[in-house]
């Protein structure tokens, strides 16, 4: 019959169009934006990710705090948005990663980024999985009383 069944896009492939919803896709690119500023200035250049140029310096730091602000607008705002930042390749079995405060959308995120390097691939070979205790977080009562917990010092 030519692959005209209802949902198939006539190309016989079988795949059918999947409506994109506007929302999700401006929400995912946002998110998107801090896994691609986790792999610092240099690499936004080379994948054409981003049209400025960090300032000159030889301090690392400012350079990938300077990324992070600025890749990862309008959520990050400042430098001071910027709450905890390790993205150095300097040691084997130490994740890159950076914690930063989304004024937009009003949420702490936390940002490790993947394979970029040999030392990146070492902690990816000596990493063992662990299991993660399971929280019911269904209802706003179950977040209280997790928060509660771990302010109180009872959380593991």
């Amino acid at each position: 019959d030519g692959g005209d069944a209802e949902g198939d896009d006539g190309d016989g492939d079988g795949s059918e169009d999947v409506p994109i919803d506007d929302k999700a896709l401006e929400n995912a690119l946002h998110w998107c934006r801090y896994a691609s500023a986790a792999y610092g200035p240099t690499m936004l250049t080379l994948l054409g990710l981003t049209d400025e140029l960090p300032p000159l310096t030889l301090d690392d730091d400012v350079a990938l705090r300077w990324c992070v602000t600025h890749h990862c607008r309008p959520g990050v705002k400042c430098d001071e948005d910027v709450k905890l930042l390790e993205l150095s390749d300097s040691a084997a079995c130490a994740p890159c990663h950076f914690v930063a405060v989304d004024r937009e959308k009003k949420r702490v995120v936390l940002c490790i980024r993947g394979t970029s390097n040999l030392e990146d691939a070492v902690t990816d070979l000596v990493c063992a999985a662990a299991p993660v205790p399971h929280l019911s977080w269904a209802s706003k009562k179950a977040k209280a009383a997790a928060v509660s917990k771990a302010g109180a010092g009872g959380g593991e």
